[in-house]
């Protein structure tokens, strides 16, 4: 266990390793930087074993733009408080040595920002997954590995997506309500899988993007353009079709 106090500065390379955490404390003023040009290398490893970057208390967590973190199985949280983690760099989730899609990478916090300056990248053998609550302002990019939306999210938290031959799914409950999740060239094709749920507002697709249901809900949704189920549907109050 390393556990940081009044910020972290990185010119070279930090790596946390096995079942190891790295904590961040809670501070007097309730904030907390990862800076420098470094990198924070998490579980280089890989395999079953997970480790751990955590966030204490009430705190804010900024990593700042010059700084690159790269995780194989990892899990970064919060715990006994209000934890915000906010997003200026790189992030890269996964390793180019191990099988594709084999090793969750996990951002769990109350608040979780990627800001204009941010980059998310699923990437090697990751699987980016956010859950709580979480916006995307910067980029987020499916370098041919699976990018999880999990949490409580609207379609306009999603932001920038860079496809590259990955898949994004939504695990979590896209809040849809008098809007539309709208897929096209832009945003790519997505699936809903894992138990997602997309609650009201309408569906379309153009561009030859598609949306595929593996495992998921339809709360008062309106389909305007096809859908396929490939697996488990759920409805909840009412399914509206004027499309096939």
């Amino acid at each position: 266990v390393l556990n940081v106090e009044n910020d972290l500065t990185l010119s070279s390379t930090l790596t946390v390793n096995g079942s190891s955490s790295l904590i961040f404390k809670p501070t007097a003023s309730g904030q907390q930087a990862l800076r420098g040009s470094g990198t924070l290398v998490v579980n280089e490893q890989g395999g079953g074993t997970r480790s751990f970057v955590r966030v204490e208390g009430t705190t804010t967590l900024t990593i700042e733009p010059e700084i690159t973190v790269q995780a194989g199985s990892a899990s970064f949280f919060g715990s006994s408080g209000v934890q915000t983690l906010i997003n200026q760099g790189t992030i890269l989730a996964g390793r180019s040595n191990a099988a594709a899609g084999s090793e969750l990478v996990l951002f769990d916090f109350e608040q979780f920002t990627n800001a204009t300056a941010g980059t998310l990248i699923a990437t090697g053998s990751g699987i980016l997954e956010l859950r709580s609550g979480w916006r995307n302002e910067g980029v987020i990019r499916d370098d041919g590995s699976p990018v999880r939306l999990g949490g409580t999210f609207s379609f306009a938290d999603v932001g920038t997506l860079d496809r590259q031959g990955g898949l994004v799914e939504i695990t979590g409950t896209l809040q849809n309500t008098d809007t539309t999740l709208a897929l096209s060239a832009a945003t790519g094709s997505f699936e809903v899988s894992q138990g997602g749920k997309v609650v009201g507002g309408r569906i379309t697709t153009s561009d030859g993007a598609t949306l595929l249901v593996r495992s998921g809900t339809f709360d008062g949704v309106t389909v305007q353009s096809p859908v396929s189920v490939s697996g488990v549907l759920n409805v909840e109050n009412d399914l509206t079709l004027s499309s096939t």
